[in-house]
């Protein structure tokens, strides 16, 4: 379905994607300015464009203004039913999953996701994560999902939101027990440098999944570089020596990010 024989327009895809939201998002809303197929529309497309609520109700010529949207999106998704929307956009995802996509031996990738988060109101600051100044703040909105990798493309599996109260660890156990509830063996599963923990390590060994996590490197010699390589030669007693797992070197870029990978 995702990723069908067919070749689908941008209409199609347009349409399938907002039929999807209808089901289950559970949105209600009915307003004489902006109905749920409004709010759908703009949602869509602001997502599609990156583009935010104020410049896409412009762009379409909507009657509606995007402090209408927002107050029509207030309403209808409560901030204490993150965990119930959760499971509505995971039920989703699982609709589009091609029949075809085999569940085992694929190679899958945990993500995290960060919009940045402007806002003053306490309530909801107190949902943001914090992390390195982007766009001149520190608070961030998070997700984090997990992929397959099929036909060259990106499978989307799952997605979790991250809470601030949430550990890197909790966020991999949510998301891999999603996987295997769904029948997904991977025969690796990448994961970026904020997942290089002694806790997840030893979890991934539990579970045994195979992984490959980035582990940035810090200065031109020792410290994690010397740690990875003498992994190799003694016991697998230590986080990075842990089998069926390796660790893999990336270098930071000129902007301060991590490549992917080094080694």
């Amino acid at each position: 379905m995702m990723v069908p024989k067919e070749q689908l327009s941008a209409e199609d895809v347009r349409q399938i994607v907002e039929q999807s939201l209808r089901e289950h998002l559970h949105l209600a809303i009915d307003g004489y300015k902006g109905d749920t197929s409004c709010v759908i529309q703009v949602l869509v497309k602001a997502a599609i464009e990156d583009q935010t609520i104020e410049s896409i109700c412009t762009d379409l010529g909507l009657e509606v203004s995007s402090n209408t949207v927002r107050e029509r999106l207030n309403q209808s998704l409560d901030v204490c039913d993150l965990r119930l929307h959760e499971c509505g956009l995971n039920a989703g995802l699982v609709g589009c999953i091609p029949a075809e996509l085999p569940r085992r031996g694929r190679a899958m990738a945990l993500d995290y996701h960060a919009a940045p988060f402007c806002g003053k109101t306490p309530e909801l600051r107190s949902y943001a994560c914090r992390g390195a100044a982007t766009e001149e703040t520190t608070h961030f909105y998070r997700v984090a999902t997990v992929d397959g990798m099929w036909r060259q493309v990106r499978v989307r599996l799952a997605m979790t939101y991250v809470l601030p109260e949430d550990s890197n660890l909790s966020v991999v156990q949510r998301l891999v027990q999603r996987m295997q509830r769904l029948g997904f063996a991977p025969g690796v599963l990448y994961m970026d440098e904020e997942f290089c923990e002694g806790p997840i390590v030893r979890y991934l060994t539990t579970v045994k999944i195979p992984a490959i996590l980035a582990c940035t490197i810090r200065g031109t010699s020792g410290a994690t570089r010397s740690c990875a390589e003498a992994a190799k030669a003694i016991a697998p007693t230590t986080p990075l020596a842990m089998a069926p797992l390796r660790v893999s070197l990336t270098k930071p870029d000129a902007d301060g990010s991590n490549g992917w990978p080094l080694s």
